[in-house]
């Protein structure tokens, strides 16, 4: 399968029993990603209330990609508080984000611009939601997809 990623560095993974034995999206970054992701993230936590609910994806291949194993669509929680992630085929999964939220995962992702390595995470309030690993630097985009490749396979 021929990658439409902009860069090869960025990759998304759903791997089940990856943190600490539980489920995570392993989200493989470099700094044209990182920059995407807080900027849709700052578009998400500025949306102006009673407007359109906003959304981007992650793992379309647009800006990152997941061999279309793996789409994570990113939505405004326009009423409420938190973030909470489920699942909404075998390979798609809907990641629900409050404003405050929003903003708060723009200011965590912008300690990874211009860094050669290193991880964080964007937690959801959510207990039974998988965690979001932001990974820079720490795994190589190949392994990944084998890792990736194999738990869809289950």
């Amino acid at each position: 399968m021929t990658s439409k990623t902009k860069s090869p560095t960025s990759y998304l993974a759903y791997l089940p029993n990856f943190s600490d034995g539980e489920d995570a999206f392993l989200l493989l970054i470099d700094d044209d990603s990182v920059r995407w992701l807080m900027g849709n993230f700052d578009r998400l936590a500025y949306t102006p209330f009673g407007s359109a609910c906003d959304e981007f994806t992650i793992g379309d291949g647009q800006s990152i990609d997941s061999d279309e194993m793996c789409l994570l669509k990113v939505e405004l929680l326009n009423h409420g508080i938190g973030t909470n992630i489920v699942r909404t085929s075998a390979t798609s999964f809907r990641w629900s984000v409050a404003r405050g939220s929003a903003h708060h995962f723009s200011e965590l992702l912008s300690g990874m611009v211009d860094c050669t390595n290193g991880h964080n995470y964007l937690n959801s309030d959510d207990r039974d939601s998988p965690v979001v690993v932001i990974s820079r630097g720490e795994y190589e985009v190949e392994k990944v997809r084998q890792w990736a490749a194999e738990s869809h396979q289950r």
